[in-house]
């Protein structure tokens, strides 16, 4: 058996639940790639990945996204509204609730056409939908994100890409990688760099700062 050592210790670290007051930037890791942003105006989140099945589950069983999991997430980030969600790329771990999490905040989901079709197997409105390819910048108030494309880990499962619409449940073969992304964003003179896979191409941050 598994022994997960105890997080006890750290809780004086975890920010507390209210949030923040308008124009303070505050950053809240929540997991895996996970990361919301928000300066009590506007809110933005990477992958949005809160179901964490154990791994026995994600072998022998078709996926489904925990919305317990999900709203205990909302509660205690305070999450209500986002503007938008940007994906790294379609596994299951950085992708399954993508869809969810788009539908219950309103946000825009912001992905590779494989991440797309995650959310039109989830009902996702087109309108919300947008797809990446590298290169773009969306802007969203003292928002600025950058989108930079990039490439998996060496060696990784499920290399190819979705291509019609993917609903759930879904087995994790399904949640196939569909093209690796990266996003600095920008707000009020500062930089930060999520670079959510464990590869980089060579130069492709040649010139580009963050704090």
């Amino acid at each position: 058996m598994v022994s997960h050592p105890s997080i006890a210790p750290y809780a004086s670290l975890e920010l507390s639940a209210s949030p923040p007051r308008a124009g303070e930037l505050r950053a809240r890791f929540m997991g895996v790639t996970t990361i919301l942003l928000d300066d009590g105006e506007i809110a933005i989140l990477t992958d949005g990945f809160f179901s964490r099945p154990p791994l026995g589950r994600v072998i022998i069983r078709k996926l489904v996204s925990d919305t317990k999991r999900i709203d205990a997430a909302f509660h205690a980030a305070q999450i209500e509204h986002v503007a938008a969600v940007f994906v790294a790329h379609a596994h299951y771990d950085h992708a399954m609730d993508c869809a969810t999490v788009a539908l219950r905040t309103g946000a825009l989901l912001i992905g590779s056409e494989s991440v797309a079709n995650i959310g039109r197997g989830a009902c996702v409105p087109d309108d919300r939908l947008r797809i990446i390819r590298g290169g773009e910048i969306y802007a969203f108030e003292r928002f600025n994100v950058t989108v930079y494309r990039t490439v998996h880990s060496p060696h990784a499962r499920f290399p190819g890409v979705i291509s019609e619409p993917l609903s759930q449940p879904a087995r994790v073969r399904a949640y196939q990688e569909g093209g690796c992304y990266s996003f600095l964003v920008e707000h009020d003179g500062r930089r930060i760099l999520i670079h959510p896979s464990a590869n980089v191409v060579p130069g492709m941050y040649e010139g580009v700062r963050a704090d």
